[in-house]
């Protein structure tokens, strides 16, 4: 134990940390180069924006003389200065895919390949061939379409001059070689059509490899008059590839047999899977044919014309001797499939290639091979980026393109444009539970916690292998858990290894539990094994499914564990006791889901059609719903599982139910939905369930809606879902613009233009609710204050007036949701002068007021038709407050007329009606739970005691559960 002397030894040491650590950058643009600088507004952005491409990246080139490079990806093409990584220009290509791009001889122009074609994954789709011819100028950036049409087109070549290009791809009819002019934008001739083609390095001849059952041709044309000037023959499959010596001499080819195109009964020496070299003046072959053991994918010459290189089907490497045909090397290369992640050096001297990817490092070795000497030399890059590989004319660099363009010195092995700071190479970051500093994974593979308001961070440490992490409950320490999960602790301030634990089960998939105590992960054979984080021991391994366990889940309070597997069952287990309490499956399906209760005490589940709902403390069977026709998709439950949410395999309908009488109260139709698309149901942190569902296919329109009260939030023309803030109460909606919505109304808070240059992909909130991340589809993540990004700040630091806390006071029950939200920023910023007026205005709910509605509710059934009619509009008027009340008291045992005036009140519009001290209620919780303060919690607890169905009740009990959650978990 420490005692009050080493407490104080440590509060000390901790204080000369803090002021001892290394300054961060400040964060007013001087974070970055001046070359690279901070959006408007931004506190930092994590990764550096030089030589950054948005999405999956497929082509890179450099210019002649070595100052520029150009890459394309989706929907993008960029041109950037070498030297600086600045971006030059780029060039948006609405729904296009660049393929190749290429700068011509003299480097003043570029060129590029684009298919609108869509994709699914990697492949291209069966759908026609849609492609564009760009050409565009390197000093001003403007670009011009030379043709778009049916060519099935993916290589890019320009004639030495300049003048004309050359395009051509696939083994298809709209594949064959195009020449272009590129002044006069004009198709010049059409050669016929080839398997494969190859442009000599004059530019005067093209060579095209045909070829059929039995036998495989190469042909010449001149490029000029586009005449044949010779043909080859000896190949017995048909030609697949070509490449011309540098000195355009020799011609290689390589052949590849179609499986249909050769009898499984022939011997395989009938299948002719050779490289054969050819005399380009006299149509001779120069050497005997190199055969190989397996179909030829790819032949290239080394620009110095001393080697070549042989490509087989499955991935075997060759190196070849050009003068006697000699093999010198072969090796395997793993990236075959990608013909860009092969090249030379410029001088011959280096061949470039890709190698294995290792799943448990989660990279991508890419290899130099030294041909003089027989050495290697290897790199490391994430596998994420799937590398592009190019050369620069000097041979001097080696440039690999993924997430962003890499450079390495070939004659050293040394990184170029590697990051200058902590924020230049960022894999992850996260924010610590209080929200007032962040977790840095760099892609040096180190962690170092950063503090945003004093612009400082700790020493970083190294870490190697990690597959996730948390906070310890003090925050001092980080626990580990690497990818073979083992466990290692680590102090946080000095990056010591506090305890290392041994490992577990390989390639487990891990699943924490809310208050950090546990972790699940998923082994072989059905197994589950849960591990106590504190003492870094296996606790219990769990036996009971049989196959592959598909997913695990904690209960809210970590009492319970819930399993699902390929064998349809949900299996319930006692965490304390590793104990198997229940197994529930109904029949046969795919379709197996199931829902939790915010207080642990309820549970949902279907395997098939029917609902179950589970009273987990009685450990029984409350209640049965019909559920979907087609099988249950998904189910919430929401609070404390008073209303039940669910959504379809198949019929894409989203349904509401009381879990208290069974019945569905409402429906929400998707419409226009295919089996491709997607309903989301998730739970905001404020216990409401809500729903993202296309509305309109045609359009592409989805719609944000709360089920259980029928309010739609918002309409959007983006497919992914909105962000939520820590508390539930704002909702961060993607699209055009960021849009923040106030959840419970939907009205717009505020809006800001794009953050990121090629739009938004995913944006989190702070758990304390200040700052905000927001992630672009070029993978660049940017810290704002998300009020000052909103215009909700108030301006300079000077204290709040009393004149500005009346007002604000005032001001929180506004219906134009803007001026709320400011008053809610004025009140926050009053910290105990705010918690002293909330505590003057606001009193605990009593149950004085119920007893009124309950009054009201018994004239329901008076036998004076006029009581009724108008206690009915009494109770209506109400308003969404008063929703969880009312359903509660239909599901007592009333009379028929006074259950079916409580459903016509509930299913109403007026129902969604919120008034102005409703508003006032939500947001003062808002600001005490900002505000964060003992005083504060003192407030929320006394509120919390009110009437137990009282909204200030439950917004009280939630915003303290919030607070005691991030207290203990990350």
């Amino acid at each position: 134990m420490f005692t009050p002397n080493r407490w104080l030894l440590f509060a000390w040491l901790a204080l000369w940390f803090v002021s001892a650590a290394p300054a961060g950058p400040m964060l007013d643009g001087k974070t970055h180069r001046k070359d690279d600088p901070l959006p408007p507004g931004a506190l930092a952005r994590f990764g550096s924006m030089r030589f950054r491409v948005a999405g999956a990246n497929h082509c890179l080139a450099v210019s002649p003389d070595g100052k520029m490079l150009a890459a394309g990806g989706e929907f993008i093409l960029r041109l950037w200065d070498r030297a600086t990584g600045g971006e030059l220009h780029s060039v948006k290509l609405k729904g296009d895919r660049v393929l190749a791009v290429l700068f011509s001889p003299n480097g003043k122009h570029f060129a590029a390949l684009t298919d609108s074609r869509p994709y699914s994954g990697r492949a291209r789709s069966d759908a026609a061939p849609d492609v564009a011819v760009i050409v565009g100028t390197v000093a001003g950036g403007k670009v011009r379409t030379l043709a778009r049409g049916k060519y099935d087109h993916d290589v890019l070549v320009f004639t030495p001059d300049g003048k004309h290009l050359l395009t051509w791809g696939g083994g298809s009819e709209e594949g064959a070689a195009v020449l272009w002019d590129v002044a006069g934008g004009k198709q010049v001739r059409r050669f016929p059509h080839a398997r494969c083609y190859a442009l000599a390095p004059d530019g005067k001849t093209l060579a095209g490899g045909t070829g059929g059952e039995r036998r495989g041709s190469v042909h010449l044309w001149d490029v000029q008059s586009g005449a044949e000037t010779r043909q080859m023959h000896g190949h017995r499959c048909p030609v697949h590839t070509l490449a011309f010596s540098p000195d355009g001499r020799t011609l290689a080819s390589g052949s590849k047999a179609h499986p249909s195109s050769f009898d499984p009964d022939d011997p395989p020496r009938t299948r002719d899977n050779s490289v054969r070299l050819w005399d380009v003046n006299s149509g001779k072959e120069r050497l005997p044919p190199r055969r190989h053991a397996y179909p030829i994918e790819r032949v290239l010459f080394a620009p110095d014309g001393k080697t070549f290189v042989s490509l087989e089907e499955r991935g075997r490497l060759f190196l070849w001797d050009a003068a006697t045909g000699k093999l010198r090397e072969s090796f395997y290369f793993a990236g075959f499939r990608r013909s860009n992640a092969l090249l030379y050096s410029q001088d011959g001297e280096y061949l470039f290639y890709r190698g294995a990817s290792s799943g448990r490092q989660k990279t991508i070795t890419l290899n130099q091979w030294d041909i003089t000497a027989g050495t290697e030399r290897h790199w490391q890059v994430p596998v994420r980026e799937d590398p592009v590989l190019a050369c620069s004319p000097d041979g001097k660099t080696l440039f690999a393109l993924g997430e962003r363009v890499r450079a390495w010195d070939v004659a050293t092995g040394e990184e170029q444009h590697s990051a200058d700071g902590p924020f230049e190479d960022v894999v992850a970051v996260d924010f610590a539970p209080d929200g007032k500093s962040l977790l840095i994974l760099s892609g040096d593979h180190r962690l170092r916690l950063w503090d945003i308001a004093r612009n400082a961070y700790a020493p970083s440490f190294a870490v190697r292998d990690v597959a996730s992490y948390r906070f310890t409950p003090d925050r001092r320490s980080l626990r580990i858990v690497g990818n073979d999960e083992s466990l290692s602790v680590r102090d946080l301030a000095s990056g010591r290894i506090v305890r290392q634990d041994r490992g577990g089960p390989p390639d487990g998939r891990r699943r924490w539990s809310p208050d950090g105590r546990f972790f699940a992960t998923i082994g072989t054979g059905g197994r589950i094994h849960l591990w106590d984080a504190a003492r870094g021991e296996e606790i219990h391994r769990l036996a009971g499914h049989r196959g592959t366990v598909t997913s695990v889940r904690f209960s809210p309070d970590a009492r319970w564990l819930f399993s699902v597997g390929e064998d349809a069952t949900i299996q319930w287990w006692d965490v304390r006791t590793g104990q198997r309490i229940e197994r529930f499956q109904e029949e046969a399906t795919n379709h197996v889901c199931y829902g939790l209760s915010q207080d642990s005490r309820l549970l949902a589940w279907a395997c098939g059609e029917r609902i179950h709902l589970w009273d987990l403390a009685a450990r029984k069977e409350v209640k049965m719903f019909p559920g979907h026709a087609f099988g249950t998709e998904q189910i919430e439950l929401e609070g404390d599982g008073t209303i039940l949410v669910s959504t379809g395999a198949d019929d894409f309908a989203i349904r509401c139910w009381d879990s208290r009488t069974g019945r569905e109260f409402r429906t929400i139709q998707a419409r226009g939905i295919s089996i491709y698309d997607s309903i989301h149901l998730f739970t905001s942190p404020d216990g409401r369930v809500l729903s993202y569902a296309p509305l309109s296919r045609r359009n592409a329109e989805y719609a944000l809606h709360q089920p259980s009260t029928g309010r739609e939030i918002c309409r959007t023309k983006t497919a992914i879902p909105p962000a939520l803030s820590a508390n539930g109460k704002i909702i961060a909606v993607l699209g055009d613009k960021l849009t923040f919505r106030e959840t419970l109304t939907g009205d717009v808070i505020a809006e800001t233009p794009v953050l990121h240059r090629d739009g938004i992909d995913a944006v989190e909130f702070s758990p304390d609710g200040k700052f905000l991340i927001t992630t672009g589809r070029d993978s660049m993540k940017i810290l704002w204050n998300w009020r000052r990004l909103a215009g909700l700040a108030r301006e300079g630091d000077a204290k709040v007036s009393d004149k500005e806390l009346a007002t604000a006071w005032e001001d929180l029950t506004s219906p134009d949701t803007r001026k709320g939200y400011r008053a809610l920023v004025t009140l926050t910023d009053a910290d105990d002068k705010a918690v002293t007026l909330l505590r003057q205005r606001l009193r605990p709910a009593t149950t004085a007021e119920r007893q009124h509605w309950r009054k009201w509710i018994a004239d329901l059934d008076n036998s004076n038709f006029a009581v009724r009619e108008k206690t009915s509009r009494a109770l209506s008027e109400l308003g969404i407050e008063s929703e969880r009340f009312l359903r509660r008291a239909a599901a007592e045992k009333v009379s028929l007329e006074t259950r079916r005036r409580l459903e016509q009140i509930l299913a109403s519009d007026e129902m969604k009606r919120i008034s102005g001290d409703s508003l006032r209620k939500i947001r003062a919780t808002q600001v005490l739970e900002a505000i964060g303060t003992p005083a504060a919690r003192e407030l929320l607890e006394a509120w919390s005691g009110g009437a137990a169905d009282a909204w200030l009740t439950q917004e009280a009990k939630s915003a303290l559960r919030r607070k005691e959650w991030r207290s203990q978990t990350p």
